[in-house]
Protein backbone atom coordinates (compact mmCIF):
# COMPACT_ATOMS: atom_id res chain seq x y z
CA UNK A 1 0.00 0.00 0.00
CA UNK A 2 1.46 3.32 -1.10
CA UNK A 3 0.09 5.83 1.40
CA UNK A 4 0.14 8.94 -0.77
CA UNK A 5 -2.12 10.27 -3.49
CA UNK A 6 -1.95 9.16 -7.10
CA UNK A 7 -2.30 12.86 -7.95
CA UNK A 8 1.00 13.47 -6.14
CA UNK A 9 2.91 10.41 -7.37
CA UNK A 10 1.38 7.96 -9.83
CA UNK A 11 2.18 4.26 -9.79
CA UNK A 12 5.42 3.48 -11.64
CA UNK A 13 5.98 0.65 -14.11
CA UNK A 14 8.84 -0.85 -12.10
CA UNK A 15 6.82 -1.17 -8.87
CA UNK A 16 5.48 -4.51 -7.71
CA UNK A 17 2.33 -5.30 -9.66
CA UNK A 18 0.27 -5.65 -6.47
CA UNK A 19 1.13 -2.12 -5.32
CA UNK A 20 -1.92 0.06 -4.70
CA UNK A 21 -1.70 3.83 -4.38
CA UNK A 22 -4.26 4.42 -1.64
CA UNK A 23 -3.92 8.12 -0.83
CA UNK A 24 -2.56 10.16 2.07
CA UNK A 25 -3.69 8.98 5.49
CA UNK A 26 -5.07 11.72 7.68
CA UNK A 27 -7.02 12.22 10.85
CA UNK A 28 -9.92 14.47 11.75
CA UNK A 29 -9.14 18.00 12.94
CA UNK A 30 -9.53 18.46 16.66
CA UNK A 31 -10.26 21.87 18.14
CA UNK A 32 -10.56 25.25 16.46
CA UNK A 33 -8.76 28.55 16.12
CA UNK A 34 -10.75 29.84 19.09
CA UNK A 35 -8.70 27.45 21.25
CA UNK A 36 -5.63 29.57 20.40
CA UNK A 37 -6.68 33.16 21.20
CA UNK A 38 -3.20 34.67 20.84
CA UNK A 39 -2.83 33.06 17.42
CA UNK A 40 -6.30 34.19 16.41
CA UNK A 41 -5.46 37.78 17.34
CA UNK A 42 -2.16 37.57 15.43
CA UNK A 43 -3.95 36.35 12.29
CA UNK A 44 -6.37 39.24 12.53
CA UNK A 45 -3.43 41.65 12.38
CA UNK A 46 -1.27 39.63 9.95
CA UNK A 47 -3.55 37.65 7.62
CA UNK A 48 -2.05 35.00 5.33
CA UNK A 49 1.38 34.93 7.00
CA UNK A 50 4.41 32.86 6.11
CA UNK A 51 4.07 29.67 8.15
CA UNK A 52 7.19 27.65 8.94
CA UNK A 53 6.70 24.14 10.30
CA UNK A 54 9.93 22.20 10.35
CA UNK A 55 8.70 18.91 11.80
CA UNK A 56 10.51 16.46 14.03
CA UNK A 57 13.59 16.04 11.81
CA UNK A 58 14.81 19.62 12.17
CA UNK A 59 12.97 21.19 15.04
CA UNK A 60 15.77 20.37 17.52
CA UNK A 61 18.14 22.67 15.62
CA UNK A 62 16.09 25.22 13.70
CA UNK A 63 18.13 28.36 14.25
CA UNK A 64 19.49 28.95 10.73
CA UNK A 65 16.17 28.43 8.98
CA UNK A 66 14.14 30.33 11.57
CA UNK A 67 16.53 33.30 11.71
CA UNK A 68 16.69 33.55 7.92
CA UNK A 69 12.93 33.23 7.57
CA UNK A 70 12.37 35.99 10.13
CA UNK A 71 14.70 38.38 8.30
CA UNK A 72 12.98 37.66 4.99
CA UNK A 73 9.46 38.02 6.39
CA UNK A 74 10.27 41.35 8.04
CA UNK A 75 11.90 42.60 4.84
CA UNK A 76 8.77 41.56 2.92
CA UNK A 77 6.59 43.13 5.62
CA UNK A 78 4.77 39.83 6.13
CA UNK A 79 3.71 38.16 9.32
CA UNK A 80 5.47 34.90 10.11
CA UNK A 81 4.52 31.98 12.35
CA UNK A 82 7.23 29.59 13.54
CA UNK A 83 5.58 26.34 14.64
CA UNK A 84 7.50 24.16 17.06
CA UNK A 85 9.72 27.02 18.06
CA UNK A 86 9.38 26.71 21.83
CA UNK A 87 12.83 27.14 23.33
CA UNK A 88 14.16 28.81 20.19
CA UNK A 89 15.91 32.12 20.87
CA UNK A 90 16.11 34.33 17.77
CA UNK A 91 19.57 35.61 16.95
CA UNK A 92 18.01 38.47 15.01
CA UNK A 93 15.91 41.40 16.15
CA UNK A 94 12.18 40.67 15.96
CA UNK A 95 8.96 42.65 16.28
CA UNK A 96 5.26 41.86 16.71
CA UNK A 97 5.05 40.40 13.18
CA UNK A 98 6.85 37.26 14.44
CA UNK A 99 4.76 34.62 16.23
CA UNK A 100 6.74 31.80 17.85
CA UNK A 101 4.65 28.88 19.05
CA UNK A 102 4.71 25.34 20.24
CA UNK A 103 2.33 22.77 18.81
CA UNK A 104 -0.48 24.02 16.57
CA UNK A 105 -2.54 21.54 14.51
CA UNK A 106 -1.39 21.90 10.92
CA UNK A 107 -4.82 21.16 9.48
CA UNK A 108 -6.14 24.15 11.38
CA UNK A 109 -3.23 26.52 10.75
CA UNK A 110 -2.12 25.81 7.18
CA UNK A 111 -5.34 27.03 5.49
CA UNK A 112 -4.68 30.42 7.12
CA UNK A 113 -1.21 30.73 5.57
CA UNK A 114 -0.10 32.68 2.53
CA UNK A 115 2.74 30.23 1.92
CA UNK A 116 3.88 27.17 3.88
CA UNK A 117 7.55 26.33 4.49
CA UNK A 118 8.50 22.92 5.85
CA UNK A 119 10.98 20.04 5.68
CA UNK A 120 9.04 17.90 3.20
CA UNK A 121 8.09 14.91 5.32
CA UNK A 122 5.17 13.06 3.79
CA UNK A 123 2.71 13.89 6.59
CA UNK A 124 3.44 17.61 6.53
CA UNK A 125 3.47 17.54 2.73
CA UNK A 126 -0.05 16.12 2.79
CA UNK A 127 -1.28 18.73 5.28
CA UNK A 128 0.12 21.56 3.18
CA UNK A 129 -1.31 20.14 -0.06
CA UNK A 130 -4.71 19.70 1.60
CA UNK A 131 -4.67 23.38 2.58
CA UNK A 132 -4.33 24.42 -1.05
CA UNK A 133 -1.49 26.84 -0.39
CA UNK A 134 1.87 27.35 -2.17
CA UNK A 135 4.58 25.24 -0.54
CA UNK A 136 8.33 25.63 -0.12
CA UNK A 137 10.23 22.50 0.88
CA UNK A 138 13.61 22.78 2.65
CA UNK A 139 14.53 19.08 2.51
CA UNK A 140 17.00 17.26 4.71
CA UNK A 141 16.84 13.50 4.16
CA UNK A 142 14.96 10.43 2.95
CA UNK A 143 11.95 11.19 0.71
CA UNK A 144 11.99 14.93 1.40
CA UNK A 145 14.00 16.07 -1.68
CA UNK A 146 11.79 13.92 -3.91
CA UNK A 147 8.64 15.39 -2.37
CA UNK A 148 9.97 18.88 -3.06
CA UNK A 149 10.79 17.96 -6.65
CA UNK A 150 7.30 16.55 -7.20
CA UNK A 151 5.65 19.71 -5.89
CA UNK A 152 7.81 21.79 -8.21
CA UNK A 153 6.93 19.54 -11.16
CA UNK A 154 3.24 19.96 -10.32
CA UNK A 155 3.75 23.77 -10.13
CA UNK A 156 2.23 23.74 -6.63
CA UNK A 157 5.45 24.62 -4.83
CA UNK A 158 9.22 24.68 -4.93
CA UNK A 159 12.23 23.52 -2.93
CA UNK A 160 15.44 25.00 -1.56
CA UNK A 161 18.30 23.02 -0.06
CA UNK A 162 19.60 24.29 3.26
CA UNK A 163 23.14 24.73 1.95
CA UNK A 164 21.71 27.21 -0.58
CA UNK A 165 19.59 29.00 2.02
CA UNK A 166 20.22 32.67 2.65
CA UNK A 167 18.11 35.83 2.79
CA UNK A 168 18.42 36.42 -0.96
CA UNK A 169 17.52 32.90 -2.10
CA UNK A 170 14.70 32.44 0.40
CA UNK A 171 13.16 35.82 -0.42
CA UNK A 172 13.26 35.06 -4.14
CA UNK A 173 11.52 31.71 -3.65
CA UNK A 174 8.84 33.11 -1.34
CA UNK A 175 8.10 36.11 -3.56
CA UNK A 176 7.67 33.81 -6.54
CA UNK A 177 5.36 31.44 -4.66
CA UNK A 178 3.25 34.26 -3.22
CA UNK A 179 2.93 36.20 -6.47
CA UNK A 180 2.61 33.51 -9.14
CA UNK A 181 -0.97 32.81 -10.29
CA UNK A 182 0.30 29.59 -11.86
CA UNK A 183 1.44 28.31 -8.46
CA UNK A 184 -1.68 29.41 -6.58
CA UNK A 185 -3.97 27.82 -9.17
CA UNK A 186 -1.94 24.60 -9.26
CA UNK A 187 -1.93 24.40 -5.45
CA UNK A 188 -5.73 24.74 -5.34
CA UNK A 189 -6.22 22.15 -8.09
CA UNK A 190 -3.90 19.64 -6.40
CA UNK A 191 -5.70 20.21 -3.11
CA UNK A 192 -9.11 19.56 -4.67
CA UNK A 193 -7.91 16.32 -6.25
CA UNK A 194 -6.09 15.01 -3.19
CA UNK A 195 -8.95 15.86 -0.84
CA UNK A 196 -11.30 13.72 -2.94
CA UNK A 197 -9.20 10.61 -2.23
CA UNK A 198 -10.71 8.06 0.17
CA UNK A 199 -7.69 6.03 1.37
CA UNK A 200 -9.63 4.15 4.06
CA UNK A 201 -12.05 2.84 1.43
CA UNK A 202 -9.19 1.77 -0.84
CA UNK A 203 -7.38 -0.01 2.01
CA UNK A 204 -10.57 -1.75 3.16
CA UNK A 205 -11.33 -2.92 -0.37
CA UNK A 206 -7.83 -4.34 -0.81
CA UNK A 207 -7.91 -6.14 2.56
CA UNK A 208 -11.32 -7.63 1.77
CA UNK A 209 -10.07 -8.85 -1.60
CA UNK A 210 -7.11 -10.61 0.06
CA UNK A 211 -9.40 -12.22 2.64
CA UNK A 212 -11.78 -13.38 -0.10
CA UNK A 213 -8.88 -14.98 -1.99
CA UNK A 214 -7.78 -16.70 1.19
CA UNK A 215 -11.29 -18.03 1.89
CA UNK A 216 -11.56 -19.38 -1.66
CA UNK A 217 -8.46 -21.45 -1.08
Amino acid sequence: MALFSQHFAAKQENWLVQTTVAGFLHGIMQGSLADYPKLEKFLDIYPEPIVVGLGSSVVVNPEKIYDTAILVAMEMKKGIILVGGEGYEPQVKIDNSVFISGYIPYDMLFPKAGVIVHHGGVGTTYESIAAGKPILIIPHSADQPDNGYRLQKLSAGDYLFEQDLNVHTLKAKLEYLLQSPVVSNAALLLSERVNKDCPSEVILREVEAILDQKNEK
